[in-house]
């Protein structure tokens, strides 16, 4: 789940464990294709929830952080 924080926001989105309080979400279903432009791993789930920077993902999920925040959901799934 990641953690977009509010409209508005300039902080950068982080991943928050899916097992924590969260109630409702904005999802985005995405056809992953050959690669997939941003993958959490062990190697990377320490540093994505400290913070997802934007600069990282593709234009969709940028896209898709801003309808979140604008639509005032604070968390968004990505599948």
């Amino acid at each position: 789940m990641i953690d977009v924080w509010a409209p508005g926001c300039e902080e950068e989105p982080y991943l928050r464990h899916s097992g924590e309080d969260v109630r409702e979400w904005v999802t985005l279903s995405h056809c992953w294709g050959q690669k997939s432009p941003l993958q959490t791993t062990k190697n990377t789930i320490v540093a994505h929830q400290e913070a997802l920077p934007l600069n990282t993902f593709p234009n969709l999920f940028c896209d898709a952080v801003t309808i979140t925040r604008e639509l005032g959901y604070r968390y968004l799934w990505i599948d």
